[in-house]
């Protein structure tokens, strides 16, 4: 009697499967995946089977599976003495737009001709165009970028904050500004400020009155706006119009735009129909109508004056002084936690020494290396225009996984050096299992979309190498005959540091004969993860601290309680401990899941800050 051979298959693949699952080796993981979907992939297979080859008809199943099943099955018959069965014909595997048109033509009454077929087979997809992102009309972002834009076209520079923005958005938006959690709306138009700070047409300031401004990007995308109002025969009135340009949109982002253009409602008077006034021109005559006081409550000619010159980076408060050519030396820096092994902690250096590179070992703010000028007379210390981050495959991984990789790219841009290197280690013998188009991808977009340089290399050796070549080549040729001026930005925000090195670097005449470089210092300052962090930053921080206060819950218990001290102040006001401890649990414990705080958790809060 024949076996049966589908069942048998089955067996053999799950032994592999098995064998990969309880292997140690980090390899065996991509062997165990591929063995499991092509065992699901006979498994939802009605069809009886007898022979390895003619598995390669389903999907996930190709000749390497195919060979190991046909040498198990030969092991099989020589041990139970059953005859081999001989392999069928397989047909060829079909090409997937054949299938398609096999799919159709099954489905279809109507035969195609020769002449429709080959047209078919010869008209290439189009490719899709990737339209601009424009906040859809009449929703919270679409309602709070209009809001600022009309503002900053009344009192140039000055910003707004949340109350003043709802206060003049909610006329433009047809969701609400407030959540209600009691009905399960948890998210308000508000959330919509996340998406247009993510796309940097708003900037919000790290001060503690939570200051935000449109940027020059967000007010071209407001302008476009209200061009495409007018295009689409959807009247503007001059309050709209003000400070947009007249210049034609391109036809991609007109298409786009149009849909998010404000419909208008009209009235009808003595017979004929007049429009009304636009909610966009009604927001802006309130503005003018109100004082600056009232769109910031908190403004005042000195706060007003700080905020405009850390937003706009007025160059006239930049420090900077002049380094002749041949009065500095170039050398690098190497952050401290940047190792080979836990064994050998100063390799970097130590091969940088040997190398004849002077190398020095500091804490640095961002990055992996630096490279820096020192003064030969003053030994002042600046950063050049050259940072390096160096991953192993394996970290860049884990990196990918947990977020770190896109919050490290960011440090990176904001450290305002024009030479970003990326240096990916990729060791023999790691394998990058299921992640290695994630790997691919995001090499791809730190060239393409952070405009970051990539070095590969293999082991640490090689990327010392790398680090040698890259510190000759800076000090012999290129900054040899250059003079440096170097710069001592302004801290007042990670905002403004970054625009000054831009603009600064905008004024610089020629590369061929000067080059910009930041001091040291002002530099790890500048990017240090608590560097300018707000008293509000550090609260949440602090409650964070406590086992199970996820940054939601602190958010939400700053929110009730602004303030360490007000915190402190109602914990000293109720008389019995026992209401100490579920002080917080009574008015937090009704929250939704992930801001909810349990009776539990509130007595270890109170543990921490009732008792001080």
């Amino acid at each position: 009697m024949e076996p049966d051979w589908n069942k048998l298959f089955l067996d053999w693949m799950q032994e592999v499967i098995d064998k990969a699952s309880n292997s140690s080796n980090l390899n065996m993981e991509n062997v165990r995946h591929t063995w499991q979907r092509a065992h699901k992939s006979l498994q939802s297979c009605p069809k009886e089977f007898h022979h390895p080859k003619e598995l390669m008809q389903l999907k996930f199943i190709g000749p390497a599976i195919c060979g190991k099943l046909e040498k198990r099955m030969e092991k099989y018959c020589a041990e139970t003495g059953i005859a081999r069965p001989v392999s069928a014909p397989v047909p060829e595997p079909v090409a997937p737009e054949k299938r398609a048109r096999k799919r159709k033509a099954a489905t279809d009454p109507t035969p195609l001709g020769t002449a429709d077929l080959a047209a078919t087979e010869t008209v290439a997809a189009r490719p899709k165009k990737k339209r601009a992102w424009v906040p859809r009309y009449r929703s919270g972002g679409y309602a709070i970028l209009l809001t600022l834009y009309h503002h900053d076209s009344v009192h140039p520079g000055v910003g707004m904050n949340k109350p003043a923005i709802i206060s003049l958005a909610s006329d433009l938006c047809d969701t609400s500004f407030k959540s209600n959690p009691n009905v399960k709306a948890f998210y308000s138009a508000w959330n919509s400020m996340q998406t247009l700070i993510k796309h940097e047409v708003v900037y919000a300031s790290n001060s503690r009155n939570g200051m935000y401004y449109i940027t020059d990007e967000g007010k071209a995308l407001a302008e476009k706006m209200l061009q495409a109002e007018r295009e689409t025969k959807r009247p503007a009135t001059s309050g709209d119009t003000q400070a947009v340009s007249t210049a034609t949109i391109p036809e991609p982002e007109t298409t786009a735009l149009s849909r998010s253009a404000i419909s208008p409602t009209h009235r009808r008077v003595s017979g004929t129909i007049e429009p009304e006034v636009s909610p966009n021109t009604a927001v802006r005559n309130k503005i003018v109508q109100m004082a600056p006081s009232l769109l910031n409550p908190n403004s005042s000619p000195v706060r007003a004056a700080t905020e405009s010159t850390a937003r706009s980076g007025h160059l006239s408060s930049i420090r900077s002084e002049t380094w002749p050519a041949g009065s500095y030396t170039i050398s690098i820096i190497i952050d401290n936690r940047e190792v080979r092994s836990s064994d050998d902690r100063n390799f970097f250096h130590n091969e940088l020494e040997r190398l004849g590179i002077m190398a020095r070992v500091e804490a640095l703010s961002v990055g992996d290396a630096v490279w820096i000028a020192q003064h030969n007379t003053t030994k002042k210390v600046a950063v050049i225009d050259y940072i390096l981050e160096r991953k192993r495959v394996d970290d860049l991984i884990s990196s990918i996984k947990d977020g770190r990789f896109t919050e490290q790219k960011t440090r990176l841009r904001r450290s305002g050096l024009a030479n970003v290197i990326y240096l990916v280690e990729e060791p023999q013998g790691i394998h990058k299992g299921p992640y290695h188009q994630h790997v691919q991808t995001a090499m791809s977009q730190a060239i393409t979309i952070d405009g970051f340089h990539l070095k590969r290399t293999t082991t640490a050796e090689e990327s010392v190498q790398f680090l040698a070549k890259l510190t000759k080549f800076l000090r012999k040729e290129l900054y040899h005959d250059k003079a440096l001026k170097v710069l001592w930005p302004p801290l007042t925000t990670s905002k403004a540091y970054l625009e000054s090195m831009v603009d600064e670097r905008q004024r610089l005449p020629s590369f061929e004969k000067e080059a910009l470089a930041v001091d040291f210092d002002t530099f790890q300052t500048a990017l240090a993860k608590s560097g300018m962090l707000t008293v509000r930053d550090i609260y949440i921080r602090m409650l964070m601290t406590i086992k199970g206060v996820t940054i939601d819950k602190a958010m939400c218990i700053q929110s009730v309680w602004p303030t360490p001290k007000l915190l402190i102040d109602d914990y000293r006001r109720l008389a019995h401990e026992e209401s100490r401890k579920a002080m917080i649990s009574d008015r937090l414990g009704n929250s939704i899941t992930r801001k909810k705080v349990t009776r539990q958790l509130s007595e270890k809060i109170y543990e921490v800050w009732g008792k001080l």
